[in-house]
């Protein structure tokens, strides 16, 4: 490290060893500044790919006859479980469940939206009469 102390006299190891100073230096700014980019665009990542895909906009986009398998992942996420042709959400903390149902063909023949926080069920499905009222819910029927 201080090799160039016997030819400090001579200028020629001083200005390399201060060269390479400044060398370091600037390695070291860059290492910081790209360290602090990556972990910007970490954070970026992770904000904007952690969020939950399962709102009602993104449900309402769902077409009933229309939007297929991957449509329906692809705006709300996969299934929290499957059974035949139904896919069933689950948010507990939400008080939220989904089903979305599926035509032998793969396209969804029924949705259904049941917020138990907010009392609301919308379903693509009009009630049958046999079934009777669902008093104390705010139903949302056939918005297609």
């Amino acid at each position: 490290m201080f090799s160039w102390l016997p030819l400090a006299g001579t200028g020629i190891l001083k200005t390399n060893y201060i060269a390479s100073r400044k060398g370091e230096t600037s390695m070291r700014t860059l290492r910081n500044r790209l360290g602090h980019a990556g972990l910007a665009l970490a954070m970026v990542v992770l904000l904007t790919g952690c969020g939950d895909k399962l709102t009602f906009a993104n449900f309402s986009q769902i077409r009933q006859d229309v939007s297929t398998k991957p449509i329906v992942a692809g705006l709300i996420g996969d299934p929290d479980d499957e059974l035949d042709n139904r896919w069933y959400y689950e948010r507990p903390d939400k008080h939220l469940t989904v089903l979305v149902d599926f035509d032998e063909s793969g396209y969804v023949s029924r949705k259904q939206w049941i917020d138990a926080m907010t009392a609301t069920w919308e379903d693509s499905e009009p009630m049958d009469a046999d079934e009777g009222s669902r008093e104390g819910v705010r139903l949302r029927r056939g918005s297609e």
